[in-house]
């Protein structure tokens, strides 16, 4: 509790340094206002907060409580491990009986207090705790806590029980009782001197004291006021050459940043435009070559009807190239600008987003739930049930929901409305996409945290809890992510398949190992299979899709597996197996064997082309263990990320089941932007996600930014969201590649060291270059031919977007409070 007595601003000064030693340290003050409403509030515990609030202590290390009653102090008492009474010299003090003293000794606390009473001196006899002089400083106080805290609880116990029998209640309160039942007057006042005399005695042997001690005194001012000048001196001395080192330091370190950032940004400026030169007479160069090949390809039309539909397409792709466009623009014709608001009317929109005001007297922090939604109509059910007040273990006043709409067509805000009335909607006048969708939100929110969910999630009971916590417990925690799990447990099915090779047989330049063509892999619904929301991942041994629309599909390599989505494990699984069994003669015979878990599902010769359909037993899908989507982020040396949790084998990418392994509560390098937990204070520091980069790694970004500022990503296994993964963007579709493509460059170019940003740029420049000239080939397959007009794309909005770039790393760089190396140290092996 606090009175104007206390002395709660040592305490508060002293949390600091405890913390450096023991960082689960927390302090609660459980009585700072008076229950009685006419009584004043206190000055002293206003000054309290005001100082904690100051330190960067309040409501994550230091706690305020108004007043607690006194039933439920006994449960605080019994529960912490410290108490304490500290004050200065005051007659409040050192005459009155301290009754919070009384109940820690009830309580077995140990105590920690200052001296100058009867019960000061027996706790000190006894070894109840430690005591300290009134005018104890922050760093004795904070040796004392220390001292406490390292001394087993169970040394305590046995003093204190050799202690409590004296202050049972029935002795403490006996002197009183007696005099209630039997009241004496007091003696007649007659026999004592009168308050005259007794004033005229007390001043006489005051001054008399006074004239004993004056001399004494004298002399130890004298030489106190010598020390305190020596010590002014020394420090003055001390903080001269100081000063004059940090003046050397500082300016060695701007020259050296000035010769490295000239260097840097002339060779830059040398190198690009260099290689531009170079793009634009190897795109001249090529248009000339397309254009010659597209003139090629209308003559082919002319005569070769039977093939018309399929030139037509092939002339189609050639005119949709970046070569053509890039030329075009080369020729004077611009491009149209893809702008779905002007930055106006967005920045009115911004402004008049209002999100919820933390209400007062809360018994946890204000948390802002922010969902990016567009058209996600088909997730939002098992999303926002699961955050409804009362299934979400969490204060209902300390969170909101808040839906951010962009400018979804599929009925999504009025479903929401209907029946979700507790959700708070903003609804964007475009699709800003997830980076500028959530920036609205973020910038309006009001609480000391915004946690960040996809719409295609579902969180688990404790999840916000584990968050805020996990927060606590790291104060300088910028960002809190979650353990994503898959939202469908996933069983691999394992396509064996004789293989043949179309080179070595001479019936095409094809040198693949080619097994059988997988048209699709499917829930049977017609036998009873419940459709499921997310796709079969095809992972190790499949090639690219090949084909377009209703017509893709997958060679195997002979021996793959597909990753298969299910939604309950109480009935067996039927599925659909699609293939196109056909091959060249000479390659021989199909052999296709399809197993789970080492048992064969299907083993047949020579099948035909179509659905076959399979089915997976109950007991092998109710043995499938969760899959770990992402347990946090990994920078790989490229200055890519990579899911913690996935697995890279060749170009196929999987990811592990949850066996445990990750269930560490550690730093990582970043988070994942479908759950977590962001701090505000953070954001205002390091800016929002930046919004030029619409979808993807806008996460990384903001992640590697607030590294760079000094704060630190926490992963928080508690913490558990079941997310579908890609179900609102399609994952390695044109759009996906083409985002993370450029991303990935606007990333490095942005935040990374030097030398690793020009060489991965110059890398890439020069790979797409060569791929461009290559998709000029008829022999190009049209996975490739794409694949460059993506990489061509996304090198021509880099070169435009670079000098923004720029301009983005001087401000980031200047602002950086760690080195670049205290970031890479992070870098792992791709």
């Amino acid at each position: 509790g606090i009175w104007e007595w206390f002395d709660p601003l040592t305490l508060v000064r002293a949390m600091p340094l405890v913390l450096e030693k023991e960082p689960r340290a927390r302090l609660l003050f459980m009585g700072t206002r008076h229950p009685n409403p006419v009584v004043p509030p206190s000055a002293m515990a206003q000054q309290a907060r005001d100082l904690s609030a100051a330190l960067g202590l309040l409501d994550n290390t230091v706690f305020f409580q108004d007043w607690v009653d006194y039933e439920q102090r006994a449960s605080y008492l019994v529960a912490a491990d410290v108490g304490v009474s500290i004050h200065a010299e005051h007659i409040e003090t050192r005459f009155s009986f301290r009754t919070r003293l009384l109940d820690y000794i009830w309580a077995g606390l140990p105590m920690v207090i200052s001296g100058g009473d009867s019960l000061s001196e027996m706790v000190a006899a006894r070894g109840l705790g430690r005591v300290l002089a009134p005018d104890a400083d922050e760093h004795e106080l904070a040796a004392a806590l220390l001292d406490v805290l390292a001394t087993p609880r169970a040394e305590f116990a046995t003093r204190f029980a050799a202690v409590q029998p004296d202050f049972a209640w029935d002795k403490v309160a006996a002197p009183l009782l007696r005099f209630v039942a039997d009241p004496q007057l007091a003696p007649d006042r007659g026999q004592y001197p009168s308050d005259a005399e007794r004033a005229t005695a007390d001043a006489t042997a005051h001054l008399a004291e006074v004239i004993k001690n004056k001399d004494a005194f004298t002399a130890q001012v004298i030489a106190e006021k010598d020390k305190v000048i020596a010590g002014l001196e020394a420090g003055i001395a001390e903080s001269r050459a100081y000063t004059e080192q940090v003046i050397a330091e500082k300016d060695a370190y701007l020259e050296q940043v000035i010769r490295d950032k000239d260097a840097f940004t002339a060779q830059a400026v040398r190198d690009t435009s260099d290689r531009y030169e170079a793009i634009i007479t190897d795109l001249r160069e090529q248009l000339t070559a397309q254009e010659q090949a597209i003139a090629s390809l209308r003559e082919e039309v002319a005569w070769r009807a039977g093939v018309q539909e399929q030139l037509q397409a092939e002339l189609d792709r050639l005119n949709s190239s970046p070569l053509v466009r890039l030329g075009s623009r080369l020729k004077g014709k611009p491009r149209d600008p893809k702008a779905v608001v002007d930055k106006r009317t967005l920045a009115a929109h911004a402004a008049s987003v209002e999100l919820g005001t933390p209400p007062p007297n809360l018994t946890a922090p204000y948390v802002s739930v922010v969902i990016v939604n567009y058209n996600g109509l088909r997730f939002l059910p098992a999303c926002l049930a699961s955050l409804a007040p009362g299934i979400l273990d969490y204060p209902p006043d300390a969170y909101e929901v808040v839906l951010v709409d962009n400018a979804s067509s599929d009925a999504s805000i009025e479903y929401t409305r209907a029946h979700f009335p507790w959700v708070r909607i903003i609804a964007n006048p475009a699709n800003l996409a997830f980076a500028e969708g959530n920036n609205v939100a973020m910038q309006a929110a009001k609480g000391e945290f915004v946690a960040l969910l996809n719409n295609d999630t579902r969180v688990d009971h404790g999840w916000l809890r584990a968050l805020v916590d996990a927060a606590v417990r790291h104060p300088r925690g910028g960002a809190l992510t979650s353990k994503l799990l898959f939202f469908y447990r996933r069983l691999p099915l394992v396509i064996e398949a004789t293989t043949f090779n179309p080179q070595q047989l001479g019936i095409s330049s094809d040198d693949r190992d080619l097994g059988v063509i997988v048209t699709r892999i499917a829930p049977d619904t017609a036998r009873g299979a419940a459709p499921a929301l997310s796709e079969v991942e095809y992972g190790p041994g499949f090639y690219g899709s090949e084909g377009e629309g209703e017509s893709i599909y997958r060679w195997t390599a002979g021996h793959a597996t597909a990753f298969v989505p299910f939604t309950t494990a109480d009935q067996p699984l039927p599925l659909l197996l699609g293939i196109n069994s056909t091959r060249p003669e000479a390659a021989g015979p199909l052999r296709l064997r399809v197993c789970v878990s080492g048992e064969t599902l299907l083993d047949v010769t020579n099948p035909p082309s179509g659905d076959i359909p399979i089915e997976i037993p109950a007991h092998l899908l109710a043995a499938a263990p969760p899959t770990i989507q992402n347990a946090g982020t990994l920078l790989l040396a490229e200055g890519s990320g990579r899911d913690r949790g996935a697995v890279v084998v060749g170009t196929s990418q999987t990811y592990e089941a949850d066996a445990g392994q990750y269930d560490t509560e550690e730093q990582v390098f970043g988070f994942c932007g479908a759950g977590v937990l962001l701090r505000t204070a953070a954001l205002r520091e390091v800016g929002y996600f930046d919004s030029s980069f619409f979808m993807y790694y806008e996460d990384m970004d903001l992640a590697w930014r607030m590294r760079l500022a000094g704060w630190e990503v926490w992963y928080v296994p508690a913490a558990v969201v079941h997310h579908i993964h890609a179900g609102s963007s399609k994952e390695w579709s044109p759009f996906f590649i083409y985002h993370t493509t450029r991303n990935h460059l606007y990333m490095l170019l942005k935040l990374a060291p030097p030398r690793l940003a020009w060489r991965e740029w110059r890398r890439f420049a020069a790979h797409t270059v060569g791929v461009q000239t290559r998709s000029l080939s008829r022999a190009t397959p049209p996975q490739a031919r794409e694949m460059a007009r993506i990489q061509g794309r996304a090198l021509l909005a880099t070169i435009r977007h670079l000098p923004a770039l720029l301009v983005a790393r001087r401000r980031i760089k200047r602002q950086a409070k760690l080195a670049d190396k205290e970031v890479t140290k992070w870098m792992v092996k791709g």
